[in-house]
């Protein structure tokens, strides 16, 4: 576990409640990135506690909202933790000051696991807390980051329905107002609205491929049996006429395309400034979890790649798939593939795909997490 600099004093915006006891603790994520946290017990109970484990927006950190939160639960009889996420305050990972949601949810995990072991935490009562705060979205975020890949701004629209957008960028109300059918379609809104956008597409042809950004859907009880008919939906178009669209995602980072000239990832450009500037190479790197693909490309952005693709689910196209595309790739004569786990008979696929890419001269890494 990295070492921290953690303060001693009492450093918060609020003040300190004579109601609980205070601590610093840390604890480490599964991507190895150790995380500082404020630890608030309820003095004068005793037995086991129900525990909440608590994190604040992008940019903010423990020492404000978050801390008060979780000092105010204490008070309430709840061992707490107002915790700083990965890249922020006093945790640790670089580069410094980046949002993840794919890691964010990691740090979460990490808090209750650590909560689970405590010696004062009933592990049947453990919850979470996030604070948030009104802020530039992932889809104004993706918009910036295309245009400002070079892109050509006319030829993005918006689906968006009242004033125009402050960049220039058209706006339409509907799918059914594009015109020509879309090359891409970005879908950067939350996961409720998926499946609804999904059939729409389905049904006018509005894009011949869909990028579904949302997490979330099919990965909780409540939503399993409603990603389960999408896709089915899905499939079912592919075997009608021309197939319909293909669906990258969900729970997808994006991608950086450098040949494209397009930047769809939701991580502002700020933040990896070094990594994009640089000229790319002649290679592509293709990975199941977004977070990994953030931390490889921004601890090491000499490797500027002519491409990075973030899979996601794999609600249609899978890593068979991809490898699939790069065999005859122009761009490409390194891929390079970060996967977790494969859909039925995708592996066998996957793994003829690189045979033959070997046989065309492409050099293939792999690494199998797991």
């Amino acid at each position: 576990m990295e070492d921290l600099e953690l303060t001693k004093e009492w450093d918060k915006i609020f003040p300190k409640s004579y109601k609980v006891n205070h601590s610093k603790v840390t604890f480490r994520n599964r991507y190895g990135i150790t995380l500082a946290a404020d630890m608030y017990t309820p003095k004068n109970i005793n037995g086991k506690m129900a525990a909440i484990a608590i994190s604040g927006p992008f940019g903010a950190v423990k020492e404000q909202a978050s801390g008060l939160y979780a000092q105010t639960m204490a008070e309430r009889g709840f061992l707490t933790i107002a915790f700083d996420p990965s890249y922020t305050g006093e945790s640790g990972g670089t580069p410094r000051y980046v949002a993840s949601p794919d890691i964010n949810t990691e740090d979460f995990c990490a808090a209750v696991d650590f909560l689970s072991t405590h010696d004062d935490v009933d592990p049947e009562r453990i919850g979470i807390i996030g604070v948030s705060a009104k802020r530039r979205n992932f889809g104004r975020t993706i918009l910036e980051n295309i245009i400002g890949s070079g892109f050509d701004k006319y030829r993005i629209v918006i689906l968006r329905d009242g004033e125009p957008d402050p960049s220039g960028v058209l706006c339409v109300p509907d799918l059914r107002s594009v015109g020509e059918p879309l090359d891409l379609f970005i879908v950067a809104v939350g996961a409720e609205h998926v499946p609804g956008l999904v059939d729409e597409v389905l049904e006018t042809g509005a894009a011949q491929s869909v990028m579904l950004i949302p997490g979330g859907l099919g990965e909780t009880e409540e939503s399993k049996e409603i990603a389960a008919r999408m896709i089915e939906r899905i499939r079912e178009a592919h075997g009608k006429g021309d197939g319909g669209p293909v669906f990258l995602g969900a729970n997808c980072m994006g991608v950086i395309s450098r040949p494209g000239n397009y930047d769809t990832w939701f991580i502002p450009a700020e933040k990896l400034q070094a990594a994009r500037r640089t000229s790319w190479r002649r290679t592509a790197i293709v990975s199941q979890s977004g977070a990994f693909l953030l931390n490889r490309f921004s601890q090491a952005p000499e490797m500027s790649p002519a491409y990075l693709i973030s899979m996601g689910n794999q609600t249609d196209l899978t890593l068979g798939d991809m490898m699939r595309h790069f065999i005859s790739s122009d761009e490409a004569d390194v891929i390079a593939v970060y996967a977790e786990g494969f859909k039925d008979l995708d592996g066998l696929r996957f793994a003829q795909a690189v045979r033959e890419a070997v046989r065309n001269g492409k050099q293939v890494i792999f690494y199998k997490a797991g």
